[in-house]
């Protein structure tokens, strides 16, 4: 018998014979090994890949199994199966089988029936490879672009999954960072920004990957040289084509330039409230001087004179506050370990607390803070505790649950509705007061990125509660304080 496939169809294809007759096992075997390169399995087991599989009905339940398995792995590409079955087992072709087999061939046949239909299976097996290489050509293309654009991404860009930890980014992340890449395998991302920022950054991320939507964040990435750069950070949900949750993906940016804009903002507000205690409330004292100044050369009565005293000693106070409020409300550029036990005894020895008492409720609080402006924090509490609670108050300084630490008296308390005005500047409720000690006390929290706020006490008085704060260990105050030394001997030889 002649060849049915021409020369230029004939290849080193795999066809695999399942049949249990062993005289047509024998024959297809025969007609196709002159075209193909024909297995049939001794033991039943079907080799690892084939490009054809004939079978008969009874192989077919014996390894219907794996058949469907190995078609499934092999999709998209087309794996033909063909059906070798007499015309009275028609009746016995169930939908699964149907479903299953793509050809059948009806015995008796002839070699050409059989090469025809063999052609057109392996023909559309040929295209199905073809098309499914152009697929990954296509892929990779598309990937080496998208590789590509993200390399070239000023941005950080992350892919996160279900337990937060880096599973893919892009070269820009080691390079802010100088973290190696082996380094960032399997690493949070939470756990390279400073550690006072790491739950807010872990919140919203949980939060979009529990409840889906997007979140913004801004914390402050630590380089591995210790260097900070502000950055803000996004989430959204990634999601396989089954809509289950596979991660977070995110870009991050550095966002220095909008620090500077707001710290310039909060300088030009800080310029406009001066410009108008200049005008507002260092008019009155300076009328008030100017006023009695002519009335004293007038009259050459003392009285008058002295009150231009009492005017100028109001402006020469009002003058150190706005200075205060300049200085102090700038961010803080270096933190260092300091004692609040040590600063609330410094802080209350420079105040005039006559019978007032200071009870310090942890002596071991170790923060990290600017140590002459948490001084003066301290001291403007503890001056309106005792200007507003009384000659004998009892100022309480302790911590809160490792957040931050509070300052409270035992003294009368504030009114809700002036609880509202204490920070403002220039709000006071004493003819002496400036108004101005609070607004410091809140300027310079803010300095730190603390915040400071007035809750109620339990013994009736004030309490003021500071938050966001950053502690640190016993040891690093004594390694400071050890450096410190070192630096007086340097200096000294």
């Amino acid at each position: 018998m002649s060849p049915v496939l021409s020369e230029s169809d004939q290849k080193e294809e795999t066809v695999v014979l399942l049949l249990v007759h062993r005289r047509n096992r024998e024959l297809l075997s025969e007609w196709l090994s002159r075209h193909f390169h024909v297995t049939v399995p001794q033991e039943g087991d079907l080799p690892g890949s084939f490009d054809l599989c004939l079978f008969d009905l009874v192989t077919l339940h014996e390894h219907k199994a794996e058949l469907e398995r190995k078609k499934k792995e092999a999709a998209p590409v087309f794996v033909p199966y063909l059906l070798v079955m007499r015309e009275r087992e028609r009746s016995r072709l169930g939908d699964d089988i149907w479903d299953l087999i793509d050809d059948r061939v009806i015995i008796p046949t002839s070699q050409a029936e059989l090469g025809a239909r063999v052609s057109t299976l392996l023909t559309a097996r040929w295209q199905s490879l073809e098309l499914q290489e152009l697929k990954e050509h296509e892929v990779g293309k598309e990937q080496a672009f998208t590789e590509s654009a993200l390399r070239s991404l000023p941005d950080i860009f992350y892919v996160l999954d279900t337990d937060l930890k880096l599973d893919r980014w892009n070269d820009r992340l080691a390079a802010v960072t100088g973290a190696k890449q082996a380094d960032l395998e399997a690493t949070e991302l939470a756990e390279l920004v400073r550690e006072d920022h790491r739950e807010a950054v872990t919140d919203a991320f949980e939060t979009v990957l529990v409840g889906g939507g997007t979140a913004r964040v801004e914390a402050v990435l630590v380089t591995e040289n210790g260097d900070e750069v502000p950055y803000e950070f996004t989430a959204a949900r990634l999601t396989d084509p089954d809509d289950e949750c596979l991660g977070i993906v995110g870009v991050g940016r550095d966002v220095t330039d909008r620090a500077v804009r707001r710290e310039l903002a909060r300088q030009n507000e800080r310029l406009e409230r001066f410009a108008s205690i200049v005008s507002h409330d260092l008019r009155n004292p300076l009328t008030v001087a100017n006023l009695n100044l002519d009335l004293g050369r007038d009259t050459g009565d003392d009285e008058y004179f002295e009150k231009v005293e009492r005017a100028l000693d109001r402006m020469n106070t009002l003058i150190e506050d706005v200075l205060a409020l300049a200085r102090k409300g700038q961010v803080v550029g270096e933190f260092e370990p300091v004692s609040l036990r040590t600063a609330a005894e410094t802080a209350w020895s420079n105040v005039g607390t006559n019978d007032a008492t200071l009870d310090i409720a942890d002596q071991t609080m170790i923060l990290m803070a600017d140590d002459s402006r948490l001084h003066d924090l301290l001291m403007n509490l503890f001056r309106n505790s005792i200007e507003h609670g009384g000659e004998d108050v009892t100022v309480t300084i302790g911590p809160i649950d490792g957040t931050g630490f509070y300052v409270e008296d035992d003294g009368d308390g504030i009114s809700d509705k002036e609880k509202e005005k204490v920070f403002e500047y220039g709000y006071t409720t004493s003819e002496e007061g400036t108004g101005f000690g609070l607004a410091i006390v809140r300027s310079i929290a803010e300095a730190h990125g603390w915040t400071v706020e007035l809750v109620d006490s339990a013994d009736a008085g004030v309490r003021f509660e500071v938050t966001n704060v950053e502690f640190a260990e016993p040891a690093d105050l004594g390694a400071t304080e050890d450096d410190d030394a070192a630096d007086s001997d340097d200096s000294e030889e």
